[in-house]
């Protein structure tokens, strides 16, 4: 889990401690979190974007080799829930692994789910395969109409 802090000089630590913990490391990774900062220009909308703070992320990311996971939903995962003209969408929080932690665990997807309450989108991760492969498609048999049981039943389910 990652929370970076808001201050653009404790957050290089951040990244120095990252890249020193996975060059002696070549184990599975997976960061999610907010990292406060973006990796490119698109992923905030109002308000300007510091070129330094974006490159030291984008350096740490490349370094460690580490990539967003596929994600859905919400694009811009914190507002700054001010009124329309002052505010603020920026993409925060993501969810990265490097080729070890896919290799390994498999194929993950992360969903930003709207923000309600808070002023981050919560966000759920989810194996692909378990998603795709745990989903069954309904089976009618015409012998369960035979039954003099099944309009009760479907009346009590429904």
């Amino acid at each position: 889990m990652i929370y970076a802090f808001n201050g653009v000089a404790e957050r290089q630590k951040l990244w120095e401690f990252l890249i020193n913990e996975v060059t002696h490391c070549n184990e599975p990774w997976l960061w999610t979190g907010d990292f406060n900062t973006v990796l490119n220009h698109v992923e905030r909308l109002g308000g300007n974007t510091i070129e330094i703070e974006m490159k030291q992320f984008q350096e740490c990311v490349s370094l460690c080799y580490m990539e967003d996971i596929q994600a859905n939903g919400a694009l811009f995962t914190w507002s700054n829930k001010q009124e329309p003209v002052d505010r603020l969408y920026i993409r925060l929080d993501r969810v990265m692994e490097n080729f070890e932690w896919m290799k390994e665990f498999g194929d993950y997807t992360a969903h930003f789910h709207p923000e309600v309450l808070f002023d981050h989108c919560p966000c759920t991760i989810a194996d692909r395969k378990m998603r795709i492969n745990g989903r069954r498609n309904f089976k009618y048999f015409n012998m369960w109409g035979q039954s003099d049981l099944f309009k009760e039943c479907v009346r009590n389910v429904w």
